[in-house]
């Protein structure tokens, strides 16, 4: 009688564990393909030139692309793990700046390279740092882009204010992409303006 215990239990044991081999056989396949994710990095400069970034006496705002630890702008949007089959859409960068109505261009720098103009944007909220108040100003790409396998990166983009501003010292930018239909977000700030 004890055996025939032992022998339910041991069979009730073998049902369970076979669901538990299936599927840690199952997680490597998963585990090696990584999800995207976004990689991107803002640049904000005042009083200074493009790409030298010396002083060049014009007090105006400059914001542009940049890959993290280069001073020059360049592809610094990227979407990470990308394939060729992923769906990228819907990318804008949010600039937070202490003025309320800047007006931007794009007629030094990388320029424009598929993005909207930067303008102020009233349908996201402001944000606050040192008693300072920051106002939205949104671009969006509208340009063609082809998904990589590996990495898959926006062109370039620069914007330079009007002149003639002080600036806090700080900014915020925030970026956003819809990729295979989940938004990836890469936000920072305060972020240390040059200048």
């Amino acid at each position: 009688m004890n055996e025939g215990v032992k022998r339910r239990t041991l069979a009730k044991g073998a049902i369970w564990s076979i669901p538990v081999v299936a599927v840690a056989s199952a997680a490597p396949a998963f585990a090696a393909s990584p999800q995207p994710t976004l990689s991107a990095a803002g640049r904000g400069t005042w009083n200074l030139t493009w790409y030298t970034e010396r002083v060049d006496n014009y007090q105006s705002f400059k914001l542009f692309s940049t890959i993290p630890g280069n001073t020059s702008p360049g592809q610094g949007f990227c979407v990470l793990n990308s394939t060729t089959s992923s769906a990228i859409s819907n990318a804008s960068v949010t600039y937070y700046l202490p003025y309320y109505d800047l007006r931007f261009s794009a007629q030094n720098g990388p320029g424009f390279n598929g993005w909207s103009q930067l303008s102020r944007d009233s349908s996201k909220n402001n944000k606050y740092y040192r008693n300072v108040t920051y106002y939205a100003y949104t671009s969006v790409y509208s340009g063609g882009i082809t998904a990589k396998n590996g990495t898959t990166c926006f062109p370039s983009f620069g914007f330079e204010s009007n002149d003639g501003l002080n600036t806090s010292g700080y900014f915020f930018v925030d970026h956003s992409v819809l990729v295979n239909g989940s938004t990836l977000d890469a936000n920072y700030g305060p972020v240390q303006m040059f200048g």
